[in-house]
């Protein structure tokens, strides 16, 4: 019988390439904050999303119409 589908929304996927160095300093604080990589990424870039939209006065963009480049 096959598997009912998750009701949890759909992640795109992004690749990144960074230096050996980055990476490890990544997995250095996602091991300390308890947090994936991915969960540190997406702070961060809430955060400076948010820093900018106070700084220009624009509103943040609408998640559910943005799609990845």
């Amino acid at each position: 019988m096959a598997r009912p589908k998750s009701s949890t929304p759909v992640k795109g996927r992004l690749n990144l390439t960074v230096n050996e160095q980055t990476r490890q300093e990544l997995r250095f604080v996602a091991a300390h904050k308890g947090q994936s990589v991915s969960e540190l990424i997406a702070e961060w870039a809430n955060k400076e999303a948010l820093k900018i939209a106070k700084k220009t006065g624009e509103e943040l963009p609408d998640p559910n119409q943005l799609s990845l480049l």
